[in-house]
């Protein structure tokens, strides 16, 4: 009786907390009956997190071979440990070995193999290995919609736990076939799914919020839901998306420091809010794990630039190059910018030449420009920034650099309106950039994050008022130079109300004078 009693209290303090983990493994196996010691394993499988599978195999393992149950549940927990390390960008192949290790003593109508081949089959996310890895991998298990649709078959009247099959049937339906995949999500999305399923149904897309929402509610340890959660906050892109994926994904990290998965989200999301040298530190961390990873390397590339680190910058823009052919344009570009920051002239034009080619988008054609006025082609920088301007109106910077290359070709007229078209730019984006910094400041921010992010829009909002200033002067010389004086005199008197160019405008509008006379 006191056996019993001793027996009951393990197996209820294990359901209560939803952790049986090493320390409770002495005790449950001490236990007279096995099956009673597994009961609270089938507990941590359905809720499924991946502290939860872990606890289950450190209960079942010692178990397995003591009865065919005991096996048969080790055996699930380490598979899906497998499927789930490969969710995160975690290693997966210890749990793989153990999972071939216990299907060696389960019977042979279990179909271990096909459930090893499932496994297996699953590829790791794509962040968290090289870009060849994964197409590599793809390649090599070929995996059809017709052996998909097999398999979900199997999985459907296979005998393994039915949470744990339909588990892997979502993981390779919707890694291999949209068609599968949609069916799975909502055949078992009607069966009030347990923890473990609502998980796997949540980041199955960018459409089941709900179901990762519910898989933590159900389960407060499934920190990996997290992970996903945050990937959310980022496709949205908003200001409060982001900053909420901050916190999901600082949780999920804080966890999971050695998925590189985890750093690269978190990176992206410190990156959004313009933490420079902390998205560098990750971005490192990233590289730490998996050398060379193609996104971790631009990403390094894009921290270094804006830390104004030029030399390390190329040399990051250089090694992604490398590497592969993923990221070419974008690795020439941030090459190009920062080999013009290092006065590289003949180096940057050859970079930003070659971006034009691989990208072809209005900041590369802008940059392309911008090189070639200093290197007095003033023709090809006309073209370049011309393609710019015609790719996005909105960007000032070509339209400002297109002037100046009208200038230098003693083109006048165009020279004026372009101006004239770049200081109503920059007027437009000044307005944008006063509505972000009141928005920021009523914003519910960390005081180091408010500052930062106030300090960076001020210092935009700065160089976008003097580049007004800038273009109405340059509208009004233009204009005079093309002999237009009554909108000379017009941006004139605008160019006299900023700072940097009002007294050189108080002389064009004497000047302007005088000739009248």
């Amino acid at each position: 009786m006191i056996a019993w009693l001793r027996t009951l209290v393990v197996l209820a303090s294990l359901v209560l907390s939803g952790c049986a983990g090493a320390r409770a493994t002495t005790s449950l196996q001490r236990a007279s009956d096995p099956s009673a010691a597994l009961a609270p394993v089938r507990v941590l499988l359905a809720q499924g997190c991946y502290d939860c599978l872990r606890d289950a195999l450190d209960v079942a393992e010692p178990l397995a071979g003591r009865t065919p149950a005991s096996t048969v549940l080790a055996f699930e927990a380490a598979l899906l440990l497998s499927v789930r390390e490969k969710e995160l960008g975690l290693p997966a192949t210890p749990y793989a070995e153990k999972a071939r290790r216990l299907a060696e003593q389960l019977a042979p109508t279990f179909s271990a193999s096909t459930y090893l081949a499932i496994a297996d089959a699953m590829p790791w996310d794509a962040e968290s290995r090289r870009k060849d890895f994964g197409i590599d991998f793809r390649r090599m298990h070929r995996i059809t919609p017709t052996v998909v649709q097999e398999w979900v078959q199997f999985l459907h009247a296979a005998p393994a736990d039915p949470a744990v099959n339909d588990y892997l049937a979502l993981a390779i339906g919707c890694q291999y076939d949209f068609t599968t995949c949609q069916a799975e999500i909502e055949r078992v999305a009607t069966s009030s799914p347990v923890p473990l399923l609502s998980y796997r149904i949540g980041i199955a897309g960018l459409t089941r919020q709900r179901d990762l929402e519910s898989a933590i509610t159900a389960e407060p340890r499934f920190v990996e839901a997290r992970l996903f959660l945050g990937r959310y906050g980022l496709a949205r892109t908003t200001s409060t998306s982001v900053q909420v994926a901050g916190k999901e994904l600082e949780a999920a990290y804080a966890r999971f420091d050695q998925s590189p998965t985890a750093a690269l989200a978190l990176a992206a999301v410190v990156r959004a809010l313009r933490d420079w040298s902390t998205a560098l530190r990750l971005y490192d961390r990233a590289l730490s794990l998996v050398p060379n990873q193609e996104d971790a390397l631009l990403g390094r590339t894009v921290a270094l630039t804006q830390l104004q680190r030029p030399e390390e910058a190329a040399t990051a823009a250089t090694t992604l190059l490398d590497v592969g052919p993923w990221y070419g344009g974008e690795a020439r570009y941030w090459r190009a910018w920062n080999r013009l920051r290092l006065g590289q002239l003949d180096e940057a034009n050859e970079d930003a030449q070659a971006a034009t080619r691989l990208m072809g988008n209005t900041d590369v054609f802008t940059l392309a420009g911008i090189i070639e006025l200093q290197r007095k082609q003033a023709s090809d920088a006309r073209r370049d920034l011309e393609r710019a301007r015609g790719l996005d109106a909105s960007n000032c910077s070509a339209q400002w650099y297109l002037g100046l290359a009208h200038m230098e070709l003693g083109a006048t007229a165009p020279a004026a309106a372009t101006f004239a078209g770049a200081f109503e730019c920059f007027t437009a984006a000044t307005a944008r950039l006063k509505t972000r910094l009141a928005e920021t400041e009523a914003e519910d921010l960390p005081p180091d994050q408010k500052v930062r992010q106030l300090a960076e829009y001020q210092q935009e909002l700065e160089e976008s008022v003097r580049q007004e200033g800038n273009s109405a002067f340059n509208a009004a010389l233009a204009y005079a130079q093309s002999g237009d004086r009554a909108a000379a005199r017009q941006h004139a008197e605008v160019a006299q109300q900023y700072d940097g160019v009002k007294d050189r405008a108080a002389e064009l509008l004497r000047d302007l004078d005088s000739r009248t006379r």
